[in-house]
């Protein structure tokens, strides 16, 4: 645009010497403009035909590599029926991109029905992608993940998706009502269910003190709640499908310490059929879990309940420890306090 501006001055700038030294008229003058203005629009057009055609091959690229995937379901051969909740990951692994990094390696973990986990690590280690391969929104290559013993590989996708729900940090909200966005995954939800998944989401005040209630507008994305009531209300949605394993990915980051702890007390007192995996940040989540699981760089370093990690003086002590005093964290009493020489 700017070599265009400048061609276009250069242009008057000379017609016009040429005009006013009777070598060029000015009817040739405005001819050659017209001419010159008519070449710049196309040679325009053509620069950004370039870096629309750079995206879309691109594009088309990446939809030639989805079509060319194996379908998930063509060896769906086994049915879940009522299914307990028990997971089981068999040595899997997991890249992205074939010959690319590993992103998960050689996990290995059994899950009880029931059992709350927390999975814990730095950013980065592989807590989310371990969570988004049980639902199956990524394929793990190598390795097994099974519940109740089958591999969900041989499941049909709507039977796994049913049993195992995915609510991820920011999980899309939709246009219409608090009730709409409540019964998205349920539609046939009654009221005691409404009511019993937000008070054990810790919302039932929040809606309770809205002129309109469950009837109230919700903007598109969640835009008229805050971040902590969109994550409550997500995780309201999720309860009320009654998964059989509830996967959180940091889904409760935006809530403070004292809520969130309120929100895992409550699903566990009244849903203790329910598996959940909980990834999470919060060393003090983890202390309200029956199993502990320390991720480093897509490996497990350590597991197990997280009082004997907490003698072990392993990763998971020195995360406690390392948060306890970095944050000035207020530690219950029946807590082990931290190391003096913590850093």
């Amino acid at each position: 645009m700017i070599i265009g501006g400048l061609g276009t001055l250069i242009a008057l700038a000379c017609g016009a010497w040429f005009v006013n030294n009777n070598q060029m008229s000015v009817g040739d003058l405005l001819a050659f403009y017209t001419l010159l203005a008519q070449l710049h629009h196309p040679l325009l057009r053509l620069t950004q035909f370039h870096a629309t055609f750079a995206g879309t091959r691109v594009a088309v690229e990446r939809i030639a590599e989805s079509l060319e995937e194996p379908e998930w379901h063509a060896n769906a051969d086994s049915t879940l029926i009522a299914p307990s909740g028990q997971l089981e990951f068999c040595a899997v692994s997991f890249r992205y991109h074939p010959g690319g990094p590993p992103v998960l390696c050689d996990i290995r973990f059994s899950v009880r029905p029931g059992m709350k986990v927390a999975i814990l690590g730095d950013s980065g280690a592989g807590k989310s992608t371990l969570l988004a391969l049980i639902p199956r929104l990524y394929d793990a290559r190598d390795g097994s993940i099974r519940i109740d013993g089958k591999d969900i590989r041989r499941l049909r996708l709507s039977d796994l998706r049913r049993a195992a729900l995915l609510v991820p940090q920011h999980s899309p909200l939709f246009l219409g009502t608090l009730r709409s966005n409540l019964i998205y995954g349920r539609p046939n939800a009654g009221e005691l269910e409404l009511k019993g998944a937000l008070q054990m989401a810790a919302l039932d005040d929040f809606v309770a003190g809205l002129p309109l209630g469950l009837e109230t507008p919700v903007g598109d994305r969640g835009t008229t709640l805050s971040g902590g009531q969109r994550q409550r209300l997500a995780l309201a949605r999720a309860i009320i499908s009654n998964p059989s394993i509830l996967l959180l990915d940091d889904s409760t980051s935006a809530l403070d310490a004292q809520t969130e702890a309120a929100v895992l007390r409550g699903l566990r007192a009244t849903r203790p059929e329910c598996t959940c995996l909980h990834a999470t940040h919060r060393v003090l989540t983890a202390l309200d879990c029956d199993w502990v699981i320390m991720l480093d760089r897509g490996r497990i370093v350590e597991q197990g309940h997280p009082d004997q990690l907490l003698e072990a003086s392993g990763p998971f002590r020195r995360l406690y420890d390392g948060q306890a005093f970095d944050m000035g964290a207020r530690l219950p009493l029946d807590f082990p306090q931290p190391t003096t020489g913590a850093t």
